[in-house]
């Protein structure tokens, strides 16, 4: 368990079945980027999610149960790569 200002926090392994969840928490993270820069296609995002960021390479961040984030860290070539970090809007910046 992690333990910040803000409170307790559980780090959860991602499992198949929280594909749903964790695709909703990148969604309200990074749409309103990528819909600036090239637009937002729900089905082509979709697609890349699942090739590129699998349910269950993802570390949940969990408060209270609640699943407020998550990241994806792989090994490449000797060294540690976080390939994405996603935190619901209302959890950032309470640091």
């Amino acid at each position: 368990m992690l333990r910040w200002l803000m409170g307790d926090f559980d780090l959860v392994d991602g499992e198949s079945c929280d594909r749903d969840q964790l695709f909703e928490l990148y969604k309200q993270s990074m749409r309103p980027y990528i819909a600036a820069t090239w637009g937002w296609d729900d089905e082509f995002q979709a697609k890349g999610f699942d090739e590129n960021l699998s349910a269950d390479c993802w570390q949940i961040i969990k408060r209270n149960k609640e699943a407020i984030g998550g990241f994806v860290i792989s090994e490449k070539k000797g060294a540690l790569w976080l390939d994405m970090l996603i935190i619901k809007p209302e959890y950032r910046k309470k640091v």
